[in-house]
């Protein structure tokens, strides 16, 4: 993926859930939306392990049902906090 500010070429782990969506060049701070709008195909980890083909990669059908450890992976669960109120029992929050 290229920094939608300064067009540098960003290391693959900025889709890592940990990076802080910062260009290491400009300094930009970039959001998800942009990480998609500006994601290419050898930028999946689907695709650059080989479990999804190049030219078959679509963003935003891919991100959202994707298993991967990628910040844009997405599901209904992933849009609500849960946490566990006693051993073993895991409730979401209001």
């Amino acid at each position: 993926m290229k920094c939608p500010k300064c067009k540098y070429q960003l290391d693959n782990y900025v889709f890592d859930r940990d990076y802080d969506n910062t260009c290491a060049m400009c300094g930009y701070e970039y959001s998800r939306l942009e990480m998609q709008e500006n994601m290419e195909p050898e930028d999946c980890l689907l695709v650059r392990e080989g479990d999804l083909e190049h030219d078959k990669f679509d963003p935003d059908c891919h991100c959202q049902d994707c298993y991967a450890d990628c910040i844009l992976a997405r599901s209904i669960i992933d849009d609500w906090v849960n946490e566990q109120k006693e051993a073993g029992i895991w409730e979401y929050d209001d």
